[in-house]
């Protein structure tokens, strides 16, 4: 983990927080060459656990059947934290980084 990540790690209100205000995360699962394949999805935070909403055809869903472990990320930028120099540029910014099993779920009736 990096210096300043190490330094600023969000509690687990924040985490919760984030999770259920920004909606839309990216989902990463593997492809049949074993490549990650990384796509933008919105998504709900309930009950400890994320759902992805999205079509029920597609490269994410036919990864996934081959191979359930996924990443998932979501990401807020807040700023950018100029210094005195400018090449020594940082950012303002919250994330949450998880890892997983991911499963195709067919009941709405959640």
């Amino acid at each position: 983990m990096q210096g300043r990540m190490k330094e600023h790690q969000l509690s687990k209100q924040e985490i919760d927080v984030l999770l259920q205000t920004e909606g839309v995360g990216s989902l990463a699962t593997i492809s049949k060459d074993g490549f990650p394949y990384v796509k933008p999805v919105r998504y709900v935070w309930m009950d400890v656990k994320v759902y992805i909403h999205g079509l029920s055809i597609g490269q994410k869903l036919s990864y996934l059947a081959k191979n359930p472990n996924v990443g998932f990320e979501v990401f807020k930028l807040n700023g950018f934290i100029q210094d005195e120099l400018p090449f020594d540029t940082n950012t303002d910014c919250q994330s949450v980084i998880m890892h997983g099993t991911g499963k195709v779920l067919t009941d709405t009736d959640l």
